[in-house]
């Protein structure tokens, strides 16, 4: 988080999370646990109860304690902040794999 506030200058109140968890999970836990990891407000925080159909539930219960988390970045310049970011670090690995060979 403190990547995309200091580095990319992407303001705290343009972030939001949405975490997904399993059926009994407390939804007041988790929430406030994803609000201090994070430090996006508390009302920017939103969580899911949700089951995989694939897994139809045979995964141990226990094996993601605060579900996952997803951190989703509202506005076009943000967006392609972001974008650009992850673009150039691909280039970067592009280029030093090249400079390996």
């Amino acid at each position: 988080m403190a990547f995309l506030k200091d580095i990319l200058q992407i303001e705290k109140e343009k972030m939001r999370i949405e975490a997904h968890i399993y059926p009994h999970q407390s939804l007041l836990n988790i929430k406030t646990y994803w609000q201090k990891v994070t430090g996006v407000q508390k009302e920017k925080v939103k969580v899911y109860v949700a089951v995989s159909r694939a897994s139809r539930g045979k995964r141990p219960k226990n094996l993601l304690p605060h579900g996952t988390a997803y951190l989703k970045i509202s506005g076009r310049q943000e967006f392609f902040k972001v974008l650009g970011f992850i673009d150039g670090l691909v280039k970067g690995i592009i280029n030093e794999t090249k400079l390996c060979q």
